[in-house]
């Protein structure tokens, strides 16, 4: 890994969050170049050289995660962005003189095979929770033991690569990521009947921001017309919801990030950074912003669900006895 520059406070303009983040991108795609070779058909990379990169791009997937929650925020505490429906766009009727859908997905799934390009899952910007997903119960039996992988074998590293590609995508929508996660959350606050609530985890649902291309950049470009005609006590109104609402969890929070539950960035991923100062420092601001820009917003991540903590009702002293004069 090349070495981190001389580290400088972080700006908190998105423009400068924005070239830095498209900075280190650019060097951790870099150093794992270095690494891979191609001169084959299929590019190849060292198992053990794999797992330190896709520690590196989990990094930088979360930097992206809090930077386009920390637009979102910024977008609803402002009032520069207006409610949006949560219904997706309704898809075309397929022709019935055209093949079926199991022929369709055949052919889809056929083409990329021959292209030799790496399908990625969307990326995902909040934490759905889905509820009611049970265990898989373990068959009888032993497991067959496993050996430990070799760290020198050649492993595909088109995943990776197509990873660090599809970051320069979400970096260059990160508006509007930001945009359209502000709308949604605004049309899921005020349809409750108590803005006061508290918010829970994000559900699973079907307005999760897709991978469709559209050309963006930051929010101080949205147009005077969408800013003319956003409501102005949208701050108010979500400073007066945010100030309660940690201490429930009885509503879907369409802006939810577990890792956002600590002030702190997951350790692991803080201490991948130790050779990057710049990278570390902007990686715990970054998580910081959007954590307080979320409350600020009236989203607030509240307590993390996992941590069950004792109900200190059960150490409540007894109360005193009661003696009265006869």
């Amino acid at each position: 890994m090349t070495e981190a520059s001389a580290y400088t406070p972080p700006s908190r303009e998105p423009a400068d969050i924005a070239a830095r983040l498209e900075a280190y991108i650019a060097r951790h795609e870099r150093h794992a170049r270095d690494h891979v070779d191609d001169t084959g058909d299929t590019p190849k990379i060292q198992r053990g050289f794999m797992d330190g990169l896709l520690l590196h791009i989990r990094r930088l997937e979360h930097q992206m995660r809090c930077f386009i929650l920390f637009l979102a925020a910024e977008l609803i505490e402002r009032g520069l962005v207006k409610p949006q429906p949560l219904t997706l766009r309704p898809r075309g009727e397929a022709d019935p003189a055209g093949p079926s859908i199991i022929i369709r997905r055949q052919d889809r799934e056929l083409r990329l095979a021959l292209s030799g390009k790496v399908r990625l899952s969307p990326f995902s910007i909040t934490t759905p929770v889905i509820e009611g997903k049970s265990r898989r119960k373990s068959r009888g039996g032993k497991r067959p033991y496993t050996l430990m992988p070799d760290s020198l074998q050649p492993v595909d590293a088109r995943h990776l690569l197509a990873r660090y590609g599809r970051l320069y995508r979400v970096l260059l929508r990160a508006d509007v990521l930001a945009e359209r996660l502000a709308g949604r959350a605004l049309t899921v606050k005020f349809s409750s009947a108590d803005p006061r609530e508290g918010w829970g985890p994000c559900r699973k649902s079907g307005y999760a921001p897709d991978e469709t291309l559209r050309h963006g950049y930051l929010p101080s470009q949205v147009s005077s017309a969408s800013v003319s005609e956003a409501p102005t006590a949208l701050s108010a109104t979500h400073r007066e919801g945010g100030a309660e609402a940690g201490g429930q969890n009885n509503k879907t929070n369409p802006l939810y990030l577990s890792s956002l539950h600590s002030i702190l960035a997951p350790e692991e991923l803080w201490a991948s950074a130790k050779e990057l100062e710049d990278e570390r420092g902007d990686l715990t601001s970054l998580h910081l912003m959007a954590s307080e820009g979320l409350s600020a917003a009236g989203f607030p991540p509240g307590p993390d669900p996992r941590l069950r903590l004792p109900e200190f009702e059960r150490w409540k002293p007894p109360e005193p006895p009661c003696i009265r004069l006869i």
